[in-house]
């Protein structure tokens, strides 16, 4: 979990939980993929988390800033689906050799 709020039913994050992973996030200057659809991703029906999320760097942001992440309906699982819409139409035309 990233933020306090990605729980809900149980505990209440504290923020030594999420410090190790924000920290990580700020330091590789990684951040969450934008997204719709429902905040969390997990329940057992007692609680909910936003424990699913799609990362990127800067580089796929630059390049194609039209992707995003679509969190459809559950269906067996516990898990919400993800589905990344990656656009068509790219903003610059990837350079691997930057990789």
């Amino acid at each position: 979990m990233l933020y306090k709020e990605d729980r809900i039913g149980e505990n209440e994050v504290q923020d030594s939980d999420v410090r190790d992973f924000a920290k990580f996030i700020e330091n590789t200057k990684i951040q969450e993929l934008r997204w719709i659809g429902s905040y969390y991703s997990w329940t057992n029906k007692s609680v909910w988390s936003k424990i699913d999320k799609v990362i990127i760097n800067t580089l796929w942001y630059d390049c194609s800033d039209f992707t995003q992440t679509h969190y459809l309906t559950n269906g067996l699982s516990d898990h919400t689906p993800l589905f990344n819409k990656i656009s068509t139409f790219s903003k610059t035309k990837w350079d691997v050799s930057l990789w």
